[in-house]
């Protein structure tokens, strides 16, 4: 019999996925589901698996990638409530924004063997990257009001954060082939599309093909960088001879610039003179709506009035 593992994050979102948690907790009990209720407190799991235990993550992209590494590594299913500021892990994977239909899908959804990022060692679900990217998580980091306004923040913030970037060189050898990129201002390793609330860095990228998009951007001088961030959400910045793709299964990056932090899925991490970034294919079991659920057209409102807290 499964049991579910509801890991809530109190932070995540300003408080939404407190609020995602009290619209779906009083269905589970309806359901007469078996759960247990863990609020989040660090980086490792204070409770116990089984080959039964179904790993559910309440909260951002953040959330998702620490529980996620969770069911990586202890061979759980993994599902996610998307409850964050981005949740782009969610959106990548095909699962609903609403709580309640993100629910039905950890209930009665289908398992999708998606691949996972290994960093160093450290698991990561979407994207690794630095620059750019890094600077603005870091910025926003440090002032926690910019969570308020969203997906909006990135845009809010790019401009302040382009007056002082240093763009940098970097060396990358992916499956072996060795290429170096002068005046760079953007390196993301992408296992998902889109980062950032919907920026489509790497639009082609796909979760289950085995292998890492990875997006540099360099060349560009700042008022340049400015007019092409736009593009980013469409994935039209890809067309500009600026922007390069590269794909790999094995990525290592060199640099030798004052660089000290990068970003995975959201989160700042210490960034090393040498990192590498490798995939793991089918590496998570994840669940995700099934075609009668894509299909469904009975609505959720119902069953969140009936359901839902007063």
């Amino acid at each position: 019999m499964k049991r579910f593992v509801f890991v809530v994050n109190p932070k995540a979102g300003r408080g939404k996925a407190l609020k995602a948690w009290a619209t779906i907790e009083p269905l589970l009990r309806h359901k007469g589901i078996n759960y247990t209720l863990v609020r989040m407190n660090g980086n490792q799991p204070n409770f116990t698996t089984d080959s039964d235990t179904v790993l559910v993550a309440v909260g951002g992209d953040g959330t998702a990638s620490t529980v996620g590494g969770w069911a990586f590594q202890q061979s759980c299913v993994f599902g996610v409530i998307p409850a964050g500021t981005g949740n782009d892990f969610a959106k990548n994977a095909g699962v609903p924004l609403d709580p309640l239909k993100a629910l039905q899908t950890v209930l009665g959804g289908v398992e999708r063997n998606v691949d996972v990022m290994d960093i160093d060692g450290r698991i990561g679900l979407n994207i690794f990257g630095f620059g750019i990217d890094s600077e603005v998580v870091r910025y926003a980091e440090s002032r926690r009001w910019l969570k308020a306004i969203g997906r909006l923040s990135y845009a809010f913030v790019v401009p302040v954060v382009l007056a002082r970037h240093k763009p940098f060189h970097v060396r990358l050898v992916i499956d072996g082939e060795d290429r170096r990129f002068e005046g760079v201002s953007l390196v993301a390793i992408a296992n998902g599309p889109a980062f950032g609330g919907g920026m489509k860095v790497a639009p082609d990228a796909q979760m289950d093909d085995g292998r890492l998009d990875v997006c540099i951007v360099s060349g560009l001088r700042k008022l340049q960088l400015l007019w092409l961030f736009p593009r980013i959400y469409s994935g039209r910045h890809v067309t500009h001879p600026s922007v390069h793709i590269l794909r790999g299964a094995h990525v290592a990056v060199f640099h030798a610039s004052d660089l000290h932090h990068g970003e995975s899925d959201g989160e700042q991490m210490p960034l090393r003179a040498q990192t590498t970034v490798k995939v793991v294919p089918g590496g998570l079991r994840t669940l995700v709506p099934s075609a009668l659920e894509r299909r469904a057209t009975e609505s959720t409102a119902d069953i969140s009035t009936k359901y839902g807290p007063s």
